[in-house]
């Protein structure tokens, strides 16, 4: 199956989750290894999106900010084509 290449390409935008569980729990059960995890992904994904912008819900505490998106990767400064 060879991936075709669309001229007016119908996603705009695309949100993915990661979740794991953290063997030594710690007392809000947060991985303290988080800012490496994006550092990481980063890493991996800034040839395509190189800018990186810390989204306002990133600043509230971790155990009110289940599933709200907190980072945004991105093709080019305000432009739509995001990762986050």
């Amino acid at each position: 199956m060879s991936l075709e290449n669309l001229k007016n390409k119908p996603l705009v935008e695309a949100i993915f989750e990661i979740r794991w569980s953290v063997e030594q729990q710690n007392q809000l059960s947060i991985d303290p290894n988080i800012q490496f995890l994006l550092g990481r992904l980063f890493d991996r994904i800034s040839s395509e999106y190189p800018t990186y912008e810390q989204l306002p819900s990133s600043l509230v505490p971790e155990n009110m900010a289940e599933g709200l998106v907190k980072h945004r990767f991105r093709t080019t400064r305000n432009w739509y084509f995001d990762c986050q």
